[in-house]
This record gives structure tokens, C-alpha cells and sequence, in this order.
């Protein structure tokens, strides 16, 4: 049984595509994602950095690891034994892999829905890169009070910096104001 998710929305290509497998977003959701790393309104052609930077805003990690071979088939022999979630970049396209148990699944534009990486035509393409992809770890309820009692203490330190310079701006008009009345 696969964790990668049946790709939906309009865009159909194969980076949005590619992150709605992982994220169970739509690809409408994720080009959204890749077109605020890009700055480019029609998503398209992604290059594989704007991709890596796109999976990191949603909510994974990615780490470029060497590609283990050369060919696609090669590399999911090697990665069959190495659980987890992958994006393999070939010439001009991207998919999405998962290895379970010795099970291997594949995802991209084309497919929409994960396939036995056995029965895929990419097999014999070449492998540009590839990068092992990890859900971000969910903060704990100590981690979120932690980072809640750093904020605090920041802010409680920023108000206590304005209100010391409130009182020296107050104490030198008080002065400035007694000198002009003892003028009189």
C-alpha cells in the first residue's frame, strides 16, 4: 500500500503534479506554491531548485543525495531497500517514487495515480538528480510553548526598550519645559 496520493487539480504538469502525490494537495495548490518561488504566473517547465524550494514552503525536507545510477531502473534497485519518499528528475520531467516495505510505487503527471514502478516506461530513462523528501517533524506541545515563551520574553524585552526611551523623551521635555518656564 502506497502513501502517495491520486494527483487532481487543472495544472498538469509534472512539478505541481509531483507535489500533489506527496502532499495530497491539488496541483492548483502547489503550482500556487511553485509560482511564489518563481514569480511566474503560469507554471510550466520548473527547474528542479524552484521545485526543492516549493516542497520545503509546503511542509517536507528534501536532501539531494547521489543519484545511485545512472538509469531510473538502476536507481530504484538501488533505493528499493532505503524506505521512504523520493523525487528523481529525468531529462526535462520529475516523479514522484516511494519505497515501502521493498515495495517501490511511482507517481508523475501521466500516471495520476501511484503505479508498481515495475510496469513504468521511464525505466530506462537517465537520472539528473534525485532527492530523498521527508514530511517535516510536527512540533511537540513543548516545542510550541518553548518557542511561545521565547516570543513572549522578545516581546516583553521590545516593550520595556520603548518604554525606557518613552521615559528619558519624557524626563528631557520636563526639563526643556522648566527651563523655558524659568525664563519667564
Amino acid at each position: 500500500m502506497t502513501n502517495l496520493n491520486e494527483i487532481k487539480g487543472f495544472n498538469e504538469y509534472c512539478g505541481p503534479s509531483v507535489l500533489a502525490a506527496l502532499t495530497g494537495r491539488s496541483t492548483d495548490a502547489c503550482a500556487a506554491v511553485i509560482s511564489a518561488v518563481t514569480g511566474t504566473k503560469v507554471i510550466k517547465a520548473v527547474q528542479m531548485s524552484s521545485l526543492i524550494e516549493a516542497i520545503k514552503r509546503i511542509e517536507f525536507e528534501a536532501e539531494k543525495i547521489l543519484a545511485p545510477a545512472r538509469t531510473v531502473f538502476g536507481c530504484l534497485s538501488a533505493l528499493s531497500r532505503k524506505d521512504g519518499f523520493y523525487i528523481i528528475g529525468v531529462p526535462r520531467h520529475v516523479i514522484a517514487v516511494e519505497v515501502n516495505c521493498g515495495n517501490i510505487y511511482l507517481i508523475d503527471n501521466h500516471t495520476k495515480h501511484a503505479i508498481n514502478a515495475a510496469g513504468s516506461a521511464r525505466l530506462t530513462q537517465m537520472v539528473d538528480s534525485v532527492y530523498q523528501v521527508k514530511p517535516k517533524p510536527k512540533p511537540t506541545k513543548e516545542d510550541i510553548a518553548r518557542e511561545r515563551k521565547i516570543w513572549l520574553k522578545e516581546q516583553i524585552e521590545n516593550l520595556n526598550n520603548q518604554i525606557f526611551i518613552r521615559i528619558e523623551n519624557r524626563d528631557r521635555f520636563i526639563q526643556e519645559l522648566k527651563a523655558l518656564e524659568n525664563e519667564k
